[in-house]
């Protein structure tokens, strides 16, 4: 996502919220095979032009893509599978496109649907320990920093 989609969808999103006032955004972005802070510095503009927006925008990068989070809890995973992953050799912020491996891991269906499957079964616990870029999105959006 470039800065300037995300700025439109906080916008939007912040005008037609319904209910309670958020209390921050966090936009989250793959840092594919750039360095993610390099990546997060590119949406320093927007949070300048995002100033009028009465709560803290907090952008934050997944490296590569955050189906490589999924990899931290090889457990979990191998459990959604029903079997092996394979010989992973790193930790999830080193595995090079992610989303590939794991659409050969599924036989090729990949959705957002299986994605909140596998995420209800993988512990965030596990993934935190393994993923620094996990850890700091979990931070954004528990603390807000």
């Amino acid at each position: 996502m470039s800065a300037a989609v995300a700025r439109k969808v906080v916008i939007g999103a912040w005008w037609e919220r319904i209910g309670d006032p958020f209390e921050k955004v966090v936009v989250l972005i793959d840092a594919d095979a750039a360095d993610p802070s390099d990546k997060e510095a590119e949406f320093n503009p927007m949070l300048i032009q995002l100033a009028s927006i009465p709560v803290p925008v907090i952008v934050t990068a997944a490296k590569w893509h955050l189906e490589a989070w999924f990899f931290g809890d090889a457990d979990g995973l191998r459990r959604y599978l029903g079997r092996s992953l394979g010989k992973i050799g790193t930790g999830p912020d080193g595995i090079e496109r992610p989303k590939y491996r794991l659409r050969d891991l599924l036989g090729g269906v990949y959705t957002a649907s299986v994605a909140e499957e596998i995420g209800a079964v993988v512990s965030a616990t596990a993934i935190r320990g393994a993923s620094p870029s996990f850890a700091k999105f979990e931070r954004a959006v528990l603390n807000g920093s």
